[in-house]
């Protein structure tokens, strides 16, 4: 089966203003073909397609190399951008459909690489098309970068006398996060220092190690009857109206696969494609979309700009510390920096998202495009910082659907936090029969050590009373009702207090579990029953304080009554 497609004349685009760009044309008797006819999809259901991609065709029985390397062609289907053996091959090693699909890789030591991707061939004449693929990312080979990776993209066609530019329409990922970017010009010369707008949706944490659906609707405009609908798995995420391209004489044509020109943290990156279908105007989302993905979805997708929550970065290392939540304590002394920074993470349809923050310190913030940081950015992975003070502060987040902080306003996300600057080094916290963890107060409680006997588990439960559930999961418990005991190093003689973290995990009555705890040789629980006090589920706190130390060790017993004894966490602070 021959398959007519689009003219690629195709540029290489980058994400940001700040990036480089090159200019690759096609010979001219490529370049001139403009044939657009549908052809007969290998499953008869399927209905005006103009191309369908499966990748079974073997790499050595379908490729066809041209004179210029960039412009070597898998069958007669697809310029393969790539300058490596191993840039674009076709693979079994992971397959959305059939037997094989195909495999794209890139590597930061290629001098000159930046892509390995393919392309339609010729070009598209009408504005309003259907795509559909697969995409299969890697965990092995997706660390987070602070750099972009553009993984799909609708590249413009420059007319005369118009420079290279960024894509107007591209699926990036940056930082472990999902982003569409769309960029727009009604000029007829236009370049990426004078466009009328860009938009950026945050589709949130990229999903690895599965095989991702894309369904894209787009009509494409510089105006405002451009449309761009786009579905994962089934479930429309996005769905925007307004201008989408440049004004261009030729329509933006289709590619997929990698493109990086930055590498300031990974080394290599690889990624699959499969089921790759362009559907022409009379096309709709059946006749693209993979075979075997999930069913279209209608009438769950809200229109409202969404906020999903707000994260801590350190502004000296761009990284995420953690999640803000309502009643979360930050830590200077422990942050690993007094330089951070406050990022919304939205879901589609946000155009703008206004912070305000009232407390020790008041401020009001509108950030237009993402990343949405209190502090700000330079767009290119580097956080501004923002030192706060101590003292009580409440953030009320809200996302916009246009810029500016107008449009239609989403839910708000509001928390209540406190900034703290304590020193801990007379502490010691350990995370009885679980791995090292960062607690929302920004404390490290060190991996379970420094016992004797009893055995480990842990059980996926909700657990009530607290943010660190995750702590409570995890817990040290009795093996067949033998006594265990732990001998905590501290720093010096003295006097101490001793916060014991429980939950029961699994009992949900009372007198099934019954044991004593014994500090420093003195019985300081006796007959203790977690669930007689806080039922199944919920974590409680016992402190015991003037615990005398004079070896150097704090020494805790614990012994069965009925059933097992357990602990969760043990807190040892100097008083």
């Amino acid at each position: 089966m021959r398959i007519k497609q689009f003219l690629a004349i195709a540029l290489l685009s980058a994400l940001g203003t700040a990036c480089q760009k090159d200019e690759e044309m096609l010979p001219d008797n490529i370049a001139s073909t403009s044939s657009v006819d549908a052809i007969t999809s290998v499953e008869s259901q399927r209905k005006n397609l103009l191309i369908e991609e499966l990748f079974e065709a073997s790499k050595t029985d379908a490729y066809t190399a041209y004179s210029n390397p960039e412009f070597d062609f898998y069958g007669d289907f697809y310029r393969v951008f790539t300058k490596t053996s191993y840039g674009f091959n076709v693979s079994s090693s992971e397959v959305r459909n059939g037997k094989t699909a195909a495999r794209f890789e890139l590597r930061k030591s290629d001098s000159g690489v930046v892509r390995a991707e393919i392309a339609g061939r010729k070009a598209d004449t009408n504005r309003n098309r259907w795509y559909g693929l697969s995409i299969y990312l890697p965990s092995s080979e997706w660390s987070n970068d602070t750099s972009w990776d553009i993984i799909t993209q609708f590249n413009g066609v420059p007319d005369d006398g118009e420079p290279a530019r960024n894509p107007p329409i591209n699926l990036y990922v940056k930082e472990g996060r999902l982003k569409l970017q769309v960029i727009w010009a009604s000029e007829r010369i236009s370049s990426d220092t004078d466009r009328d707008g860009e938009k950026v949706f945050d589709l949130g944490l990229v999903e690895k190690d599965k095989w991702l659906d894309f369904v894209y609707h787009i009509n494409y405009s510089y105006s405002s009857d451009g449309v761009l609908e786009i579905w994962k798995n089934g479930s429309k995420i996005i769905d925007y109206r307004g201008p989408n391209s440049y004004n261009d004489s030729v329509l933006p044509y289709f590619k997929v696969g990698l493109y990086k020109r930055h590498w300031p943290v990974v080394s290599k990156r690889v990624m699959y494609a499969d089921e790759v279908r362009v559907g022409n105007e009379n096309a709709t989302y059946n006749d693209v979309v993979p075979s075997g993905s999930s069913s279209l979805s209608t009438g769950t997708v809200s229109a409202n700009p969404s906020s999903t929550g707000i994260t801590l970065v350190n502004a000296d290392t761009n990284k995420d510390l953690m999640e803000v939540k309502d009643g979360a304590v930050l830590n200077l002394a422990t942050l690993g920096s007094k330089n951070l920074n406050l990022r919304a993470n939205t879901g589609s349809e946000v155009g703008s998202v206004v912070f305000s923050l009232t407390g020790t310190q008041t401020k009001t913030v509108t950030e237009n495009i993402a990343p949405y940081a209190f502090a700000g950015d330079d767009m290119n992975g580097d956080y501004y910082a923002w030192t706060p003070s101590v003292g009580k502060y409440t953030l009320t987040v809200t996302p916009y659907s246009s810029s500016g902080g107008k449009g239609t306003a989403g839910q708000p996300t509001t928390v209540s936090f406190t900034v703290t600057n304590q020193t801990q080094s007379l502490s010691k916290l350990t995370n009885a029969g679980g791995q090292s963890y960062n607690d929302t107060q920004s404390r490290t409680w060190a991996t379970d050590n420094h016992f004797s006997g009893g055995i480990t588990s842990s059980k996926s439960i909700e657990v009530a009373n607290t943010s660190d559930d995750a702590l409570y999961r995890s817990y040290r418990f009795a093996r067949y009702g033998a006594a265990f005991s732990y001998s905590v190093p501290v720093d010096e003689a003295g006097t101490y207090t001793v916060k014991l973290h429980f939950v029961e995990p699994y009992f949900k009555a009372s007198s099934k579990r019954v044991f004593n705890v014994d500090a420093e040789g003195q019985r300081v629980l006796s007959n203790f029953d977690v669930y007689s006090q806080v039922g199944f589920g919920k974590a409680l706190v016992k402190t015991i304080s003037n615990v005398s130390v004079k070896d150097g060790e704090l020494d805790l017993n614990f012994s069965s009554v009925t059933d097992n004894a357990i602990i969760s966490g043990i807190e040892i602070v100097k008083q």
